[in-house]
């Protein structure tokens, strides 16, 4: 393109972006972006707030605003509804499953638990809940050939299924760019993390539609995943920082 040519069409651009190049108008954005999430401790960047990518200043945050919400789940929560449901909860062994599955008995309804082992919590569980939960173990949510196992087991209708299983690879990773020394990134463990985190409720709530056992009662059945922080840019440069 000659010379002249590009000169026109660069007056034109910056004439259409009030003097601004594209590269003006994203440094403007950033910039005004930096500034508003100064305002109040609060992340928000062209206008839309985000969470909070530092979990300590977001729980100071809740505490300074007296965030009922955030800070008493039984201001907002009603369990009652969970009466006489059917709920299957993936990874339900251990952490927020394992208390999903506590919350789920304690307002009359059934839990199902599909897990590759069951655990010491679990079995204490399920003895004492007089049959309210059922354990489906062998269940590998990043196998697919484990979910003719799931449905056979499963043998009535459900109303819910919670995909809670998740993975995370905790070691932080550097690419090894900006003198930042050599990178170790895992990738098999990076894969495994997109299989079970992401393709895992896929497969879970797939095959339990197609075996026609997400319907229960005449009404379709609801499908939950329970997503986080960790598939977040943000929320790994924020945990990984390095104090100055």
């Amino acid at each position: 393109v000659p010379a002249t040519s590009r000169r026109r069409l660069r007056r034109r651009q910056e004439g259409a972006s009030g003097g601004c190049t594209p590269r003006k108008v994203r440094e403007k954005c950033i910039k005004f972006g930096a500034s508003m999430g100064n305002m109040q401790g609060r992340d928000v960047r062209n206008g839309v707030e985000y969470s909070l990518a530092d979990q300590t200043a977001r729980f100071k945050r809740a505490k300074d605003e007296k965030n009922a919400r955030y800070l008493d789940i039984t201001t907002v929560y009603d369990g009652s509804g969970l009466k006489g449901q059917r709920i299957l909860v993936t990874g339900a062994e251990q952490g927020l499953g394992l208390e999903t599955l506590k919350e789920i008995v304690k307002n009359g309804g059934t839990g199902i638990c599909a897990c590759r082992a069951s655990s010491k919590d679990l079995d204490a569980l399920a003895s004492q809940s007089n049959g309210a939960i059922q354990v489906i173990t062998g269940i590998d949510v990043t196998k697919t050939e484990t979910m003719d196992k799931l449905c056979k087991e499963n043998k009535e209708p459900i109303d819910m299924v919670i995909n809670n299983a998740g993975y995370f690879y905790g070691p932080e990773e550097k690419i090894g760019v900006e003198g930042r020394g050599e990178h170790h990134l895992n990738f098999p463990q990076q894969l495994l993390q997109i299989d079970v985190c992401a393709l895992g409720p896929l497969r879970i709530s797939s095959a339990l539609y197609r075996a026609g056992l997400l319907k229960r009662n005449g009404k379709p059945g609801k499908i939950i995943v329970i997503t986080s922080q960790a598939g977040s840019c943000e929320w790994r440069l924020t945990q990984n920082a390095v104090a100055p």
